[in-house]
């Protein structure tokens, strides 16, 4: 044996050992599980983390775009997609079934008043079921609410030196299927639980 073929041998048993981990880690329970590789389950975890990521900037804006709900929707929901939102007391808040009245729920009723911004920071993201065609997952997260106008006595620190004031800051959990569609993975089915 070469030092070239122990290079390789040591490789695959370093990649091994990591698909591993992380297939352990996720706690994905894999129905299909013959037909899904370590490496096919990593791919789909990054895809589905993406669109998951994809989702704060197109709903809060990226610092450079503004908010942008019609893609917001296209992207990331399926046609049939149901949306859900629940309070802290179990008592659901709002359902929106079909992409055009989810899309439609987010430009009629926006969740925050005019002047007020929102970003969402995504916390952790833990797949309870991974297939190669749907996945379940929550997401841990934490919302900031504000506003832009500056506060009393921020001109003495210019421009750069304040910005606008915290109002509230939220948690919740969704709780998210996924569907893979020739576009991609999508939410079929997003429900939130928020925690007040």
């Amino acid at each position: 044996m070469t030092i070239a073929h122990i290079r390789n041998f040591a490789g695959a048993l370093a990649f091994a050992a990591i698909a591993s981990v992380v297939a352990w880690q996720s706690g994905a329970r894999r129905a299909d599980a013959a037909e899904m590789s370590a490496v096919d389950q990593l791919v789909a975890q990054n895809a589905i983390t993406q669109q998951i990521t994809l989702y704060t900037l197109l709903v809060d804006g990226d610092g450079v775009n503004k908010p942008d709900p019609r893609t917001w929707a296209d992207r990331l929901f399926t046609d049939d997609a149901v949306f859900e939102i629940y309070g802290a007391n179990g008592k659901m808040r709002s359902r929106q079934s079909g992409r055009e009245e989810i899309y439609q729920g987010l430009v009629n009723n926006p969740a925050l008043p005019e002047g007020v911004f929102g970003r969402h920071f995504n916390v952790a993201t833990y797949f309870d079921e991974l297939t190669p065609s749907t996945a379940k997952v929550r997401t841990v997260t934490t919302m900031v609410t504000g506003t832009q106008s500056k506060p009393t006595g921020c001109e003495k620190l210019g421009d750069e030196g304040c910005g606008g004031r915290a109002i509230r800051v939220t948690g919740f959990v969704y709780h998210d299927t996924f569907t893979k569609t020739p576009e991609g993975w999508k939410k079929s089915y997003s429900i939130i639980h928020s925690d007040l």
